[in-house]
Parts: C-alpha cells; sequence; structure tokens
C-alpha cells in the first residue's frame, strides 16, 4: 500500500520487506566473511526489512570464515532484536556451513539437503616415496624447529601428527560448542551428532539440527505473503572471481589446509 504525505509531501510506502542474502560455494573461497556480512549489515539496517534469510548452498570451508559470519551473525541479532534471522539451506549445509547456521534463530532446509558433518579435517599427500624414486630431495630452511612440519615431500614426523591431531581436536570442540549454543535445547540430549556424519534434511528435522523444510518460495507464499523480497547479496568482483580460482586450483594441488569438511 501506498499513501500520500501531505505534511511531508512524498510518497510513504507501508510495504514489508523480507531481505535475502544468498551464498554458495567452499565458505572462504567462494564464501567470503567480509561479503556476506556486509550483504547481511545492510539487510539488518534497512528499516523497512522485518525478517532477515541467508540462502546458504555449501559443503563447508575454513572454520574461520564460517565462525566470523556465525558471529557477525549473533551480534546483527543482538542489535536489531525486532528483526529475524532465517538460514536456508539448498543442496548442502554442511560443517562450516551449518556452522554459520547455527547463528541464526532458524534453520530451514529441503528435505533432500545434505546437512550436519560437525567435525574438522586436514588432508594432505605423503610424496616422499615418490620424491625419492625419481631422485627429489627436499631443501628446507627454518628458524624454528617446527616451521616445516608435515611437508608433503618428507615423511611424517610422530610429534607433528600428534600436534596436528591436537589442533583438530580443538577446533572441533570450538565447533560442537557453537551448535550447542545455537541449538540449545533443540538437540536431543542423547544424539550422536558430532562425529562428523551428515544426514539428509529430513533427518536432520527429526534430529533438531534444523527447524523444518521452506525454501525462498514457500515462505513468500506462505508466512510472508504479504512482504515484497529485497535482495542484499554482495557480488564477488572480478579479482575476487580470480583469487577464488586460484584459490580452488591451490588446494586440490596441495590440501594443507585445516578445512571444517
Amino acid at each position: 500500500m501506498i499513501l500520500w504525505s501531505i505534511a511531508d509531501d512524498k510518497l510513504i510506502s507501508d510495504t514489508k520487506y523480507v531481505g535475502l542474502v544468498d551464498a554458495s560455494g567452499v565458505v572462504g573461497q567462494h564464501i567470503q566473511s567480509d561479503r556476506v556480512i556486509s550483504g547481511l549489515k545492510k539487510a539488518f539496517s534497512d528499516k523497512k526489512v522485518e525478517t532477515v534469510l541467508l540462502r546458504l548452498n555449501s559443503p563447508g570451508g575454513s572454520p574461520v570464515e564460517g565462525k566470523l559470519i556465525h558471529d557477525a551473525m549473533l551480534r546483527l541479532r543482538s542489535e536489531h532484536p525486532d528483526k529475524k534471522m532465517l538460514v536456508l539451506g539448498t543442496e548442502s549445509l554442511a560443517s562450516a556451513a551449518y556452522l554459520i547456521a547455527v547463528g541464526a534463530d532458524e534453520i530451514l532446509v529441503q528435505p533432500a539437503t545434505i546437512a550436519g558433518s560437525i567435525g574438522v579435517i586436514m588432508s594432505g599427500y605423503d610424496l616422499s616415496e615418490l620424491a625419492a624414486r625419481v631422485g627429489i630431495k627436499r631443501r628446507i630452511l627454518t628458524a624454528g624447529q617446527n616451521k616445516a612440519g608435515l611437508d608433503p615431500l618428507m615423511p611424517a614426523e610422530p610429534d607433528d601428527i600428534e600436534k596436528m591431531q591436537s589442533v583438530l581436536d580443538k577446533i572441533h570442540l570450538q565447533f560442537i560448542a557453537d551448535v550447542k549454543k545455537g541449538r540449545g535445547d533443540r538437540l536431543p540430549a542423547d544424539a550422536q551428532l558430532f562425529d562428523g556424519n551428515y544426514w539428509t534434511g529430513e533427518e536432520a528435522v527429526e534430529l533438531g539440527l534444523v527447524d523444518g523444510i521452506g525454501s525462498v518460495d514457500s515462505l513468500m507464499a506462505g508466512r510472508f505473503y504479504n512482504h515484497e523480497l529485497r535482495y542484499f547479496t554482495q557480488e564477488m568482483s572480478i579479482m575476487d572471481k580470480f583469487n577464488s580460482k586460484m584459490d580452488t586450483l591451490k588446494e586440490w594441488v596441495f590440501p594443507a589446509s585445516i578445512w571444517s569438511l
């Protein structure tokens, strides 16, 4: 509905909005915290927006980038208690993406969405035997005896493996704490949810990992039938897209980062 204000001599619209931010891909590469947070801030700051939706499709990625978005969502919800924050999972809502999702008031998925995977992984290659066969000798100079641990062209030392496992375990505990805080008593006390396993959207609803089934279309046709949709997605620049592709290639060749999935 649109009204005319005689006092202010301008059009006034009482239309209510739902603010939508889209994020798709690997967290930390295609999904970058600064762009997602920027879009969420603009959505929350818009006075006409009553509910903010983050439509998320990701198999996981960087626990650091995921945590940054998660914490920003909690902060924005605290600063704007009159607005609701929903996450809508599509193809995948796993690992670092699920970490992001538990920062919302409500999580909705599709029946076939892959959800969960509350675990941490680091992958790599042991190429030391191959290097020896072809006559490659690794030359490394360091200042600090632990600086070159888990080099793919050298045999792994037990101490290095133990150290990295300790790091992964600690990040896993941080992940679990955020999930428990975000989901609260919606999680059944006896469920085995934190071993890195994953489920369909239907199963995730039953387990309390998510709140229900839904999409942008179903929400706009049902719960928000009297609202309009406003987009706040911050698009990647050409340089960001190039860097993302290079990061993907680098991680495929030398996968030495800590990932949530």
